[in-house]
């Protein structure tokens, strides 16, 4: 009994065209309510991009208990990307800090709720009941911006001891595609 086999190779060629070969940059971009400039929402180093919402020209308002003030980011959509390309932008639990840490003081009596607008100069005409303590977050198409307010207000309970306290607000704010 014998067993035989039989290499063969097969070879093939095919000529193809001078082609192009493109890539897509994930990139969205912020602009604070203080107008600035806008900036990539991931720096160069690969590092999230930090976006003051006010500064020294532009101060968010003086708070008072029971009367909230406003601050806003535009969040743009600037994919290269061929196709369609929808983001989702969501926000978890804001930071609020004081000088003696999280939770104290002033940042106990603070509270930040969020909502979309049309435009950066709209969020106090926005209605009451759509700003959210839980911002689900906004789609945001292709070559789209989105405009996301923040409320923040004073506990009309907050007591007078806590006047001339400051506090910051840090609001990390996540994008991911979707579409």
């Amino acid at each position: 009994m014998t067993v035989g086999g039989s290499y063969a190779l097969w070879n093939s060629l095919a000529p193809a065209g001078v082609g192009t070969v493109r890539s897509a940059d994930f990139l969205v971009t912020l602009t604070g309510s203080n107008s600035s400039g806008t900036h990539d929402m991931v720096l160069a180093d690969g590092t999230p991009a930090t976006v003051a919402l006010t500064s020294t020209a532009a101060p968010l308002d003086q708070l008072f208990p029971g009367v909230p003030v406003y601050a806003a980011v535009s969040v743009r959509n600037a994919t290269a990307a061929g196709s369609a390309f929808t983001v989702l932008a969501t926000l978890p639990d804001p930071a609020i800090i004081t000088d003696a840490g999280p939770g104290t003081g002033l940042s106990s009596h603070l509270s930040v709720h969020a909502a979309t607008a049309t435009d950066l100069a709209e969020c106090a005409s926005v209605p009451s009941g759509e700003y959210q303590a839980g911002f689900s977050g906004v789609q945001i198409p292709k070559g789209t911006s989105a405009v996301i307010c923040f409320r923040i207000q004073l506990s009309p309970q907050a007591p007078s001891t806590l006047q001339g306290q400051s506090a910051s607000v840090a609001v990390p704010l996540f994008v991911e595609q979707i579409l």
